[in-house]
């Protein structure tokens, strides 16, 4: 009786281990939101524009795609005026019903009222952190942190109406979902529960709001709620698990805000989701597409597909053209992969290994953040403290690297000032270096094996990416082509961003100006994502 009590808890427990890794990987289940949402920025469409002004005027490199947004947005204002009129208009039976369900007395609203000079009154978008709970990378129950944005608008001809309204009614019922996947940060102001600087993609991407997008944007674990955790970096699985995770919880809060006036409205019947993304948060895009694809979340979420922009779809691949270019742009990058991986894969793929296996004396120095060479090693100081963004960090690593005189004056560090030469062996034939490639593999996008159908995206992946980044490089792209899934590409064409140039195969022959890594994210935020919103049309295409 005793062996059978034991060989039915065994059971238990394995069953109980199968169940949770299925959570894990699938969905939480047990998840939700934590506590009531935070109001935590509100900006009108004057104010974006005299932002976006003023970031143009402080740059020289972006001046003329922040100058070209800025003319494309004042152009806009009228016809987003224009809809909200429209929206009112088929909808004032109801408005007018909630409006005597206030004040019996109170007079019939008229399409005069509505489209009369005060019809109309301020628009502007207000972005609410939530915090919901998810399991991390290694298995527990964390709560996470992100921004939701929507628009509001403050009717006019309410204001005076009667003294039981105030003077703004919020009436935003969003047509479209809009889940940002942010670029690579590490310092916690970057995120978008902090973020403010008119420059970074979560502001960009929130003036989608005003155009009828429900905004969702995670932190990511690392960041935000979680900024004493190590971020999953590269992880795809778990990031596009978390990110999913967050999205349908935001749907859930959007949703039971129908359409009660004086809240926030809810969401379309027929709305469709788009998974966005630039750098990091390109594979970030792809992998959240891959997750919902591969885990039946298609109908649930409304999905339409990705549209993702010079993101490291291929980590191995990368990892090869550090090594074999021995140019490196973006060492922070490189950091980053080793302080999500070693302790992630330390039990298994990596189990043995640590930072010295792989780093230089002078790299590990650099980012333990020491002014003595020789002190403060085996430590990720620079990362873990997330009060430096990654400029910061790739400076101080450069100054470790003959500065001025060296890796500034480059722009690049070496991988052989970075790498020990069993992380960089030849032909990638050392323990260490199998061991990295084999946990690389792991969160490959372009492997057909790590899709669930085998061949690749169902709905339509948008591929955007610049074939001079010099921080993800090319071959990302290039690896695409072994899958044969619903992928189309595009490549910048030339210094203006409305052009570009289809791609119908994948070849080397293209050129672009203005393509490094960080101007172009610019580009495609300011331009192709906020500006022309050609996103929605690119995907939903059916040729």
């Amino acid at each position: 009786m005793k062996l059978k009590n034991k060989l039915f808890c065994a059971l238990l427990c394995s069953l109980t281990a199968l169940f949770m890794i299925a959570c894990s990987n699938g969905s939480s289940d047990e998840g939700g939101l934590v506590g009531e949402p935070e109001l935590i920025s509100s900006i009108s469409y004057d104010e974006l524009i005299t932002e976006l002004t003023k970031a143009a005027g402080e740059t020289n490199e972006d001046s003329d795609t922040f100058n070209s947004l800025i003319e494309k947005l004042n152009a806009q204002r009228d016809e987003i005026n224009a809809n909200i009129q429209t929206e009112i208009l088929n909808d004032l039976d109801n408005i007018n019903a909630y409006v005597k369900s206030v004040d019996p007395d109170a007079s019939d609203i008229t399409e005069s009222d509505v489209t009369g000079q005060n019809g109309v009154g301020d628009i502007h978008v207000e972005t609410y952190k939530l915090t919901c709970k998810t399991r991390s990378m290694n298995g527990e129950w964390i709560n996470v942190s992100g921004t939701v944005s929507l628009s509001c608008i403050s009717i006019g001809f309410l204001s005076g109406l009667t003294q039981k309204f105030s003077a703004a009614l919020h009436y935003s019922t969003a047509k479209n979902i809009v889940l940002h996947n942010h670029v690579t940060i590490t310092s916690n102001k970057e995120c978008p529960t902090n973020a403010s600087l008119t420059k970074t993609d979560s502001f960009l991407v929130r003036a989608l709001a005003f155009n009828d997008y429900f905004v969702v944007s995670p932190d990511y674990e690392g960041y935000g709620d979680t900024k004493d955790r190590v971020h999953t970096y590269l992880i795809q699985d778990d990031t596009a698990r978390q990110c999913v995770d967050f999205l349908r919880e935001a749907i859930k809060w959007k949703n039971s805000k129908s359409k009660v006036y004086g809240t926030y409205g809810g969401l379309a019947e027929n709305f469709g989701t788009y998974s966005i993304g630039y750098s990091q948060g390109g594979s970030v895009a792809l992998a959240v597409h891959r997750h919902i694809e591969n885990w039946n979340l298609t109908d649930e979420l409304h999905f339409h597909g990705s549209y993702c922009g010079d993101g490291p779809y291929s980590p191995p691949e990368t990892y090869k053209w550090y090594i074999k270019k021995n140019e490196v742009y973006m060492p922070v990058a490189v950091a980053l992969i080793l302080r999500s991986y070693l302790p992630h894969y330390g039990d298994s793929i990596l189990k043995g290994y640590n930072i010295d296996t792989y780093f230089s004396e002078t790299f590990q120095n650099a980012l333990a953040g020491s002014s003595v060479k020789g002190i403060l090693r085996n430590t990720w100081y620079a990362i873990d403290g997330k009060d430096k963004d990654t400029t910061e960090i790739n400076k101080l690593v450069f100054s470790w690297f003959g500065g001025d005189a060296g890796a500034a004056r480059r722009g690049y560090c070496t991988a052989e000032e970075l790498f020990k030469p069993d992380a960089r062996a030849e032909n990638f034939d050392s323990a260490p270096a199998q061991a990295l490639l084999t946990a690389l593999e792991k969160n490959d996008l372009t492997k057909p094996s790590n899709w669930k159908n085998g061949k690749g995206p169902v709905k339509r992946a948008v591929i955007m990416h610049s074939y001079t980044d010099e921080v993800v490089p090319y071959v990302n792209m290039w690896a695409l082509k072994n899958l044969s899934g619903n992928l189309k590409y595009y490549v910048p064409n030339g210094e203006d961003p409305s052009r570009e140039t289809e791609l119908k195969y994948i070849d080397h022959n293209c050129k672009v100006t203005k393509g490094r890594h960080e101007g172009f994210g610019t580009t495609f935020f300011a331009w192709y994502i906020l500006a022309a919103k050609d996103f929605k049309e690119k995907i939903d295409a059916t040729d």
